[in-house]
């Protein structure tokens, strides 16, 4: 093989490898995953044919350009029309005042469209971020994990070389023996766990061979809770509830000019057609035309349907001020449900930070205790059933603590994808 190509192949190689290798962030994971998901492009395809559509100009006017010819004889009279081409341009328009809240109503389309796109991107984003942490904080739980099994099969080995030299009885070896096959099975059950979180994140991001950079568990407390109900305006439920009352406030302007107000309309037309023949009767003759067939009008029409309390009119204004009535009380259950979701969050996450800290403190003392009675044990004051329950204790703490992370910073990006906003907006 070529030299040359045997470099380039090892230069493509490392570089794959390397890339392949390469741990990303929390925020490089979003970005992927927003970046290639498909529902979201499907998403802002639509929005595309939604604001096509919005961005139509109905007062443009109407152009149409048209031409023919015809060719006609009788052989029995000795007649011939050679030919007779024709062509006519017309260039029509209508404005009335039935199109006065047009402008308006592509502005609320438009608003509509791209809020529908923001809520498909904040459902990815939590799905993503969800996922990022229960990914990493799999990981983490199979660091634990061995962690505990090497400990084990050190404390095992130890126990073996006092079984054989006669200081242990079998009883207590066949205990360090069953503390091994349990340390495996967590290890077992934390891999698992892992590789299905971050098969799950794979085909989130696209990627394959992912490979996390180490997680950021820092926990930080929340801003005051009334400062955290003055977001909920921002929210994208109270978005589109406030954009269905303005809905409603424009169809109820719809509705009172179209059945209430006069409608002026005014439309003109300019036409004009052409047309040449030359035919033969015993001697040739020709002709040639031109024809205007220009139109002008205006027309005022005034709906007295409304006059009448059953009339189809009458019902359809009642009905439009009541939907207004309802979308703003919509609007308002929405902002009160807003604030009850934050405050149990609020609540929720308080309450984890206090039992991180506990578990921390307990951890911590859990560890001491572990070492004093590793040493009582060394020294025969301490039983392999005491050894083995500390072992355990800082064991089931560390899993206990890191699952109250994982808890904390999901509920944490929860709590921001509700609010629309991002968390060092809600953290102090």
């Amino acid at each position: 093989m070529n030299k040359k190509i045997v470099i380039f192949l090892l230069l493509l190689i490392t570089v794959i490898s390397s890339l392949m290798a390469t741990s990303l962030s929390k925020e490089e994971i979003i970005s992927l995953a927003l970046s290639n998901n498909k529902t979201l492009e499907i998403a802002k395809l639509e929005l595309q044919n939604s604001l096509n559509s919005s961005s139509v100009n109905t007062l443009l006017p109407s152009i149409s350009l048209e031409s023919g010819i015809n060719l006609t004889g009788s052989i029995l009279n000795k007649q011939l029309n050679v030919a007779t081409p024709t062509a006519s341009t017309t260039v029509s328009f209508t404005i009335s005042s039935k199109d006065k809240y047009q402008s308006e109503s592509k502005e609320l389309a438009s608003l509509s469209a791209n809020l529908g796109l923001e809520v498909s991107t904040s459902t990815v984003l939590q799905s993503v971020t969800t996922s990022y942490w229960n990914t990493a904080s799999s990981f983490l739980a199979v660091q634990i994990a061995e962690n505990n099994l090497e400990t084990a099969n050190t404390t095992c080995e130890n126990q073996k070389a006092k079984y054989e030299s006669g200081k242990l009885s079998s009883l207590a070896l066949s205990q360090a023996e069953l503390a091994v096959k349990d340390a495996q099975l967590s290890l077992e059950n934390a891999k698992t766990t892992y590789e299905s979180s971050l098969s799950n994140l794979e085909y989130l991001t696209g990627l394959q061979a992912l490979s996390l950079a180490t997680p950021d568990f820092t926990s930080s407390s929340l801003l005051p809770l009334e400062m955290l109900y003055e977001l909920c305006s921002q929210s994208l439920s109270y978005q589109k509830g406030s954009l269905a009352v303005e809905q409603a406030k424009l169809t109820d302007k719809i509705n009172h000019n179209t059945l209430v107000s006069p409608t002026y309309s005014f439309s003109a037309k300019v036409g004009i057609s052409t047309s040449y023949s030359l035919s033969y009767n015993s001697s040739w003759t020709n002709n040639f035309s031109v024809t205007d067939n220009s139109s002008l009008s205006a027309t005022i029409s005034i709906p007295l349907d409304h006059l009448f309390s059953s009339s189809s009119a009458s019902v359809t204004l009642q009905n439009s001020k009541n939907t207004i009535e309802i979308q703003q009380l919509s609007l308002n259950n929405t902002l009160e449900e807003l604030k009850n979701q934050v405050k149990s969050s609020y609540n929720s996450i308080e309450s984890n930070l206090r039992t991180q800290e506990n578990t921390a403190e307990y951890l911590t003392l859990a560890k001491t205790q572990l070492e004093k009675t590793q040493e009582s044990y060394e020294h025969g004051y301490a039983s392999f059933t005491e050894l083995q329950t500390a072992q355990n204790a800082v064991f089931v703490k560390e899993i206990s603590l890191l699952q109250l992370q994982l808890n904390y910073h999901i509920a944490l990006d929860n709590l921001a994808t509700l609010l629309n906003t991002d968390i060092k907006n809600i953290t102090k």
